[in-house]
């Protein structure tokens, strides 16, 4: 086949010069030329495939209904694939298949000066493309498995510094729980005449215990080593249970924690990754006032920025963060404490992205700054 007025010599120059495969089918889907790239791409010498169906460099499925759609074409004009790209299977010559992205075009037999319309259809491997993308995304998994290794590690060290409070928040409602008992049953030994007079002491056993228990179970899920499971979660929920370790660390250092919290809303996160960045700020903070003499408070707020998008943020009133230095806070190993190691603040930042938000660092007017991050809200949260 030759277009018209074109020799056919030139005509095949520029075919084999063509880097993409490139195929010329008649009306019933024959195959009347195909280029060198074709040949190299499936295997077979020209001659194995002029006057073939070009069924022959498909596999099974999409060979089964090609006849189809190109009868439907020929009947109706209806386009399946003609005009449109789409990605499919190749066929080699020894059946191998392999992923391609075909573009089929059609010429007008009137432009062919009535020797019958045809379909050009231009063929690219996609092989190397394809191995690329599965080769990053098992390397974007492999940095997504390291950096909940990380933040596992970073909760167990921070569990480890916190670990003398720990005990002594727990030894206070324990020992508090024994001397509400020691007194039931000194009363009762004493001739309690009316049972209700326990009512209050066995109030106080409950409240103690349940405030044991929380300090538990904050440990307890605090320091799993989880993967990124993102559900509705309940943002102030999270701050106030965080807040409750985080108290520990601050009484030690005279400081106050304040909560302002907006009206309940849910968000779509993970919830012990978000709590380990509310309470490394916390700690931050509460570090960052070591010298202070007075006004020892760190503010922790929850807020709505739109329908999309919640906000919780740390404010301090400490030494701040000198200008020169705030692009780097959250840089790996960048630390401005003597024996810190520099991955706080960049686990952090990893853990808020990987739940869809942003976080950034703002210098107060006064004294202190301000750590906020963003979190995507539940729908209809």
């Amino acid at each position: 086949m030759k277009l018209d007025g074109a020799p056919y010599d030139l005509f095949s120059a520029v075919l084999d010069a063509a880097v993409d495969g490139i195929v010329v089918i008649d009306k019933q889907g024959a195959i009347q030329r195909v280029n060198q790239a074709i040949t190299r791409m499936f295997g077979y010498e020209s001659e194995e495939l002029v006057g073939k169906n070009i069924k022959i460099l498909m596999p099974g499925t999409d060979s089964d209904q090609h006849d189809n759609h190109l009868g439907r074409f020929n009947k109706t004009g209806m386009r399946k694939v003609i005009g449109i790209g789409r990605e499919l299977n190749g066929q080699k010559k020894d059946k191998h298949c392999f992923p391609i992205h075909v573009s089929v075009g059609h010429i007008e037999d009137d432009l062919l000066a009535g020797n019958g319309s045809c379909f050009i259809g231009i063929i690219r491997d996609l092989t190397l493309q394809k191995h690329n993308e599965q080769q990053a995304q098992k390397k974007e998994a492999e940095i997504q498995q390291l950096r909940e290794r990380l933040a596992h590690v970073a909760r167990i060290s921070t569990l480890g510094e916190m670990v003398t409070g720990i005990a002594h928040e727990i030894n206070q409602p324990l020992a508090a729980i024994t001397s509400y008992a020691q007194g039931c049953s000194r009363m009762i030994n004493a001739g309690l005449k009316d049972p209700a007079d326990l009512l209050p002491a066995l109030s106080e056993v409950s409240a103690q215990a349940e405030r044991a228990g929380k300090v538990i179970i904050g440990i307890r899920n605090f320091s799993k080593n989880s993967q990124l499971i993102r559900q509705p979660c309940d943002c102030n929920e999270l701050v106030k249970d965080v807040v409750v370790l985080a108290e520990l660390h601050a009484r030690e250092l005279g400081v106050s924690l304040v909560l302002e919290l907006a009206d309940d809303f849910v968000v779509m996160v993970d919830a012990i990754q978000v709590q380990q960045v509310v309470l490394n700020l916390i700690n931050n903070a509460i570090e960052s006032m070591f010298d202070a003499a007075s006004d020892k408070v760190v503010i922790i707020k929850t807020r709505r920025l739109d329908s999309t998008t919640a906000e919780v943020s740390v404010c301090d009133s400490g030494a701040g963060v000198d200008v020169k230095l705030q692009d780097q806070v959250f840089d790996s190993f960048f630390t401005t404490k003597d024996s810190g190691l520099g991955m706080g603040l960049s686990i952090c930042q990893s853990l808020v992205e990987a739940q869809g938000g942003q976080i950034r660092l703002s210098r107060n007017p006064g004294r202190g700054c301000t750590f906020s991050f963003t979190l995507p809200t539940a729908a209809g949260g």
